[in-house]
């Protein structure tokens, strides 16, 4: 069980976990995430049930302490993603796992906006992203740019969700509702924050993204994170397999188109 130590010589006690207040110990259990206090003076985790489960970035203790949660929840993402969406099991929630999205994907998207305009042309044309609306070869004003930041982000990470469940849906993976992919993809946007980093944070950033939604697909739809990969590629497959057969039947036409051309090259000479 995962225990964290409190300091209890204050008057005022900080629930280590998300930062609430607490006057005293009588109760046994912060009145915000509901964590249990022990005799032996230390934090432990509620019971597992199917109603305690739930992020901490959608727990009440979000609306106190924002920033705090915030980089918990990212700093669970990044070191354990398997963890982190075990707990999408139960409470939709949509409107916060929105709002993590356009927090994580406003900061890294902004910070590779400002990247674009310090670094010279040569390492930005190396290191940015094709796909990326803010630094394509016709981007906006910086203005107009970061003011619809939050509508790219929605329609990007809603694009993925629907394309990540309709993959899945084709090769019978899905286990849940669309709700929960879209909640995977939204969560997924953390990796965006590596934008922060200079010239390699975007190819970082964009790894650790794939990653975070293969492992999401794979804890939450239970599958394998092979399987999840292959959902995702599976079109990628279906072309390679469609360009191979088509060599075939061009070898086999040539093959068989010599063959006829030598039985008749006798009545055209």
């Amino acid at each position: 069980m995962n225990r964290r130590k409190i300091n209890k010589n204050e008057e005022t006690m900080i629930c280590s976990k998300c930062g609430n207040s607490l006057d005293s110990f009588s109760t046994l259990n912060c009145s915000s995430c509901g964590n249990f206090y022990s005799d032996n003076n230390t934090l432990s985790l509620p019971p597992s049930s199917p109603e305690s489960i739930q992020p901490l970035w959608e727990s009440p203790a979000a609306k106190n302490y924002p920033l705090t949660v915030f980089f918990l929840t990212v700093k669970e993402l990044f070191s354990a993603p398997e963890r982190f969406f075990n707990t999408l099991q139960v409470k939709k929630n949509m409107s916060s796992a929105w709002l993590f999205a356009l927090v994580a994907g406003s900061i890294g998207y902004t910070a590779a906006f400002l990247w674009s305009l310090v670094l010279p042309d040569s390492i930005n044309s190396l290191f940015a992203s094709k796909n990326n609306g803010l630094l394509g070869g016709n981007e906006p004003s910086p203005a107009f740019t970061l003011m619809f930041t939050p509508v790219y982000i929605s329609i990007e990470f809603f694009i993925i969700a629907l394309y990540t469940h309709f993959m899945l849906l084709i090769t019978r993976k899905s286990k849940n509702a669309f709700y929960q992919t879209i909640k995977i993809t939204a969560y997924s946007q953390s990796a965006m924050l590596l934008n922060v980093v200079p010239f390699f944070g975007q190819f970082l950033a964009s790894v650790l993204f794939i990653w975070q939604l293969i492992t999401g697909i794979s804890v939450v739809h239970h599958t394998t994170r092979i399987k999840a990969f292959t959902a995702l590629i599976f079109p990628l497959i279906v072309l390679a397999l469609l360009f191979v057969t088509v060599l075939l039947l061009l070898a086999f036409l040539g093959v068989a188109l010599s063959g006829v051309f030598t039985d008749i090259l006798p009545f055209l000479q």
